[in-house]
């Protein structure tokens, strides 16, 4: 029996979910100003863009990952 593709559930994978979220709150954390780290959190800013580049690449791979086991065979035969 195979089993059939629903579209529309997509907001149920965990790649579409995890990439969706860790890119909106990496993008805004990086656009907020360093006055605004200090006034509201009391704290310096240390989300730079070298944070960003890696979270960004942390996203990607937990997606490519994500998206490559859902292509795997589930039976553990390993065949793509």
């Amino acid at each position: 029996m195979k089993s059939r593709h629903i579209p529309g559930v997509w907001w149920l994978n965990p790649a579409a979910v995890f990439a969706i979220a860790g890119i909106g709150i990496s993008c805004a954390a990086f656009a907020l100003p360093e006055e605004t780290y200090r006034r509201y959190w009391r704290m310096p800013k240390f989300f730079d863009g070298n944070a960003f580049e890696l979270t960004l690449l942390c996203v990607l791979a937990f997606a490519f990952g994500s998206l490559l086991g859902m292509r795997l065979n589930f039976r553990g035969n390993g065949r793509l």
